[in-house]
């Protein structure tokens, strides 16, 4: 059983890599590259992300029941529309925020960086929070049903099956967060110059669009052919 929910765990940390997760968080967390906002965004995507596969999961395995396909597929397509309007969200703040990076040096000869905005304060952050939250709440709903045909096929039971989709959603949040954090690392060293910041987030912006637009068009294209 240990070694059951450990695999679990470790399929959580693994879902946590997955293009359009990283593309999702990376789109909201790109105004600011500290640890402490970056791992923010990980950590809400992942309480996000936890309450419907938890919730919809868990009540799916209860019941013995499947997830409809047609629901998977919509929720699929919400989340290819979200990214479009995540890409195009950091694009236009790159563009109307006018989005650069701070370097200071201190007199011990300490070297930190961070980025900035015109518009930012503690409404921008909780905001922030929100957003990523909703996010991964709609990852949650789409990767829901898969997840449910993977925990019923290899539990013995419904109750250890929860346990399984319960510490996938610890591993993915965990493993969100800890990405965040390390990404941060950079940034916080000085180490990436102002024209690399601003070419990081145009290509994070664009191939997060490119990403939704895909997603849509696969996922409308399955949903048509029923």
């Amino acid at each position: 059983m240990i070694a059951f929910l450990t695999w679990g765990l470790l399929i959580g940390l693994q879902h946590a890599l997955e293009p359009d997760h990283l593309a999702a968080v990376g789109s909201l967390a790109s105004r600011s590259r500290t640890t402490r906002s970056l791992s923010s965004a990980g950590l809400y995507w992942g309480i996000g992300h936890a309450i419907p596969v938890v919730l919809v999961g868990g009540a799916a395995l209860l019941a013995h029941a499947a997830i409809p396909d047609a629901f998977a597929t919509l929720a699929e397509m919400g989340v290819g529309l979200m990214l479009v309007v995540l890409g195009a969200r950091v694009l236009y703040r790159l563009w109307h925020d006018r989005v650069h990076i701070h370097v200071h040096r201190h007199a011990d000869g300490t070297v930190h960086a961070h980025a900035h905005s015109h518009k930012h304060g503690a409404a921008h952050e909780e905001h922030e929070h929100r957003a990523s939250f909703l996010v991964g709440v709609t990852h949650g709903f789409a990767g829901s049903a898969a997840l449910v045909v993977v925990a019923a096929a290899a539990a013995p039971t419904a109750w250890s099956a929860i346990g399984f989709v319960t510490v996938f959603s610890i591993g993915a949040t965990a493993g969100m967060a800890l990405l965040g954090a390390i990404v941060s690392i950079p940034a916080r060293l000085g180490w990436v110059p102002e024209r690399g910041f601003r070419m990081f987030h145009l290509a994070v912006g664009c191939a997060t669009v490119a990403l939704g637009l895909r997603l849509v068009a696969i996922t409308g294209g399955a949903f048509l052919g029923r």
